[in-house]
């Protein structure tokens, strides 16, 4: 009886595991995995992934892009459901991440000619509730490979040609998505290295008003992806990899097992090496706990407390041992920091130190290894943020603390001037461009559809039809003056909380009333680039910040890029390069400007 028992039990466990493996094999089977490589300029930029699988009912698009030396955000990750009869999207989400935290939402929900969607790049967001779309409306991102997957899957190879889609396309700003026809035009028969080896492909021109001009090459008979090549070289990928059923699938992980194998025969560790798992966890708890306080290449890392967080940043010292020096404190934009903007801010610090100032970098809660989390932030949490780090600054060995000023760029310098006016411990302020956003101009510019074509042609779209950009500001101006009505403090859309009181306070500011009445040195470097300048501005802005201080300046550059330099490769690498001319410039003003030392006193000299 006993081995009956037994036998049976055995039975069981061999079905379950015949039923388990079974299931397992057939989602494998179902599923194609795509691995690029990302070229901007020819260099080697990043990478991106995607999983194709279908389920009973729905085609399913996965990808996760890393591009680590974006000025944007490092890695996204997207899904993308199609209705499998028909190939048309049913729903879409983007989720880009930047230091330790979710920055920006993208979701679209379709359902037939009604599209939800919902933008959420905090404190910034826009929600749109079955706004119509066409139920033929499929959704495209020029520079997103995974866009173009379905896009090839849906054109006729039968005909050929040239075939007409109508597409949405979802903005990297609060505004609600494009909408636009494009065209793919079948061009040749080609051969192409592909992996070692030479496929049969077909080329295709993708093309439409507005947005950048791409080819596809895609293989001869399955028609998936080979290469993608977006602004005529600007941005390419190419397929680096290819993964389509179980036995495939299983082979690195019986490759990595064999290995393992092989490794403890051998005497090993699994974590490498013949270290015990004890020796690896305490060699880990040393490397923790070094000191924080260790100064490398004339920079040191610190840590400071402000409203009982524990906030970290990096001081970088000028060459030369004698001192004091003027000192500034470097603020980041709203939100969390991304890869691309923390290396312009230790780019721009580390420069300003070989000029003989001492320069700071800090982390904003939830960022590098501070504490708390940047989704609660307001003005006044920020401006106490630098008021504490100023004093920090300013304690520092070297530092003339009479001479401590802001150095603030974008929605940053607007929290720079206003913490400079709120702080006497604090002299001067430097802005890197003027301190607005779109809100302001779409609130009060009489041509909305220009402000917004404007922040488009930024991400590389446009020019598109005038008159569907003046619907598209008109909407964005209509939720704008929607928020500052609302009496809310969140508010809530498809599952999200929206911070309907911080988009608030970001849309009341008020930048250039606030640079009038500052009384204190104020040096405002701007961009002819920028796509906020205008010279009538700036000439008013002159002669007012003129009389206000003889300190006061204004400073005009024909190119200096976004943030006063760009991401540029260096070797095999990428790094943010500042404008030589705008350093210089800056390095000087805060010299001149520089509160005077008090002159110890003379000590007489001994008698021989």
């Amino acid at each position: 009886m006993k081995k009956l028992v037994i036998s049976f039990v055995a039975a069981v466990i061999l079905v379950i595991l015949l039923f388990v493996t079974a299931f397992l094999y057939i989602d494998m089977s179902g599923h194609r995995n795509f691995a690029y490589e990302v070229f901007v300029g020819g260099r080697l930029y990043g990478s991106v992934k995607v999983d194709r699988y279908v389920t009973e009912n729905k085609i399913v698009f996965k990808s996760s892009s890393i591009f680590p030396y974006s000025m944007g955000y490092p890695t996204t990750s997207e899904k993308l459901f199609l209705n499998k009869r028909t190939k048309m999207p049913i729903k879409f989400t983007s989720e880009s991440v930047g230091t330790r935290g979710r920055k920006r939402i993208i979701m679209l929900d379709q359902n037939d000619e009604l599209t939800d969607f919902l933008y959420l790049e905090h404190p910034r967001y826009i929600t749109l509730k079955e706004f119509e779309t066409g139920e033929k409306t499929m959704i495209f991102s020029p520079r997103d490979v995974l866009s173009y997957m379905p896009l090839m899957e849906k054109y006729n190879y039968w005909k050929k040609g040239a075939q007409f889609f109508e597409v949405m396309i979802p903005p990297e700003s609060p505004i609600p998505p494009l909408r636009e026809k494009i065209e793919v035009r079948y061009l040749r028969d080609e051969y192409i290295p592909v992996m070692g080896r030479r496929i049969e492909g077909e080329s295709y021109k993708i093309s439409a008003r507005g947005i950048p001009e791409a080819t596809v090459v895609v293989s001869k008979y399955g028609h998936r992806v080979l290469a993608l090549d977006v602004g005529q070289g600007k941005m390419r990928f190419d397929l680096i990899g290819y993964i389509e059923g179980p036995g495939k699938r299983l082979r690195p992980f019986m490759e990595k097992f064999s290995e393992w194998v092989d490794l403890l025969k051998k005497g090993g560790s699994l974590f490498g090496g013949k270290h015990s798992d004890a020796e690896r966890r305490a060699a880990e708890r040393t490397d923790v706990h070094k000191s924080p306080d260790r100064k490398i290449n004339g920079s040191r890392e610190v840590f400071f407390e402000s409203d009982n967080l524990i906030l970290s940043g990096k001081i970088w010292y000028p060459p030369a041992e004698e001192g004091p020096f003027p000192a500034v404190l470097l603020i980041p934009e709203d939100g969390p920091v991304t890869t691309g903007e923390r290396s312009m801010l230790k780019a721009i610090a580390r420069n300003l130190s070989t000029y003989g100032i001492i320069a700071m970098v800090y982390d904003g809660p939830g960022q590098g290894k501070s504490q708390g989390s940047f989704s609660s932030m307001d003005d006044g949490k920020r401006i106490a943020i630098i008021k504490d780090a100023v004093r920090f600054l300013s304690q520092q060995p070297g530092a003339n603390a009479a001479s401590v000023s802001l150095v603030g760029y974008s929605e940053g310098g607007f929290i720079a001037i206003k913490t400079a006016y709120l702080d006497e411990n604090i002299h001067s302020c430097i802005l890197l461009g003027l301190p607005t956003g779109f809100e302001k101009e779409i609130l009060s510019e009489t041509d909305l559809s220009k402000t917004v074509q404007k922040l488009l042609e930024e991400q590389g779209i446009g020019p598109l039809d005038d008159q569907f950009m003046q619907t598209i500001a008109d909407m964005v101006r209509e939720h704008l003056l929607s928020i500052l009505q609302s009496g809310e403090n969140v508010t809530y859309f498809m599952g999200m909380e929206m911070p309907v009181r911080e988009y608030r306070q970001l849309i009341e500011r008020k930048p250039y009333e606030l640079m009038l009445s500052y009384d204190k040195p104020l040096f405002l470097v701007v961009g002819r680039d920028d796509k906020y300048f205008d010279p009538r501005l700036i000439a008013r802005l002159k002669v007012a910040l003129k009389q206000k201080n003889k300190l006061n300046k204004v400073a005009e550059f024909r190119y200096p890029g976004r943030y006063m330099g760009a991401m540029a490769a260096k070797d095999d690498s990428w790094e943010f390069l500042i404008n030589p001319d705008v350093l210089r410039t800056i390095s000087k003003w805060i010299h001149d400007s520089s509160a005077p030392v008090p002159a110890e006193p003379t000590k007489s000299a001994p008698q021989p």
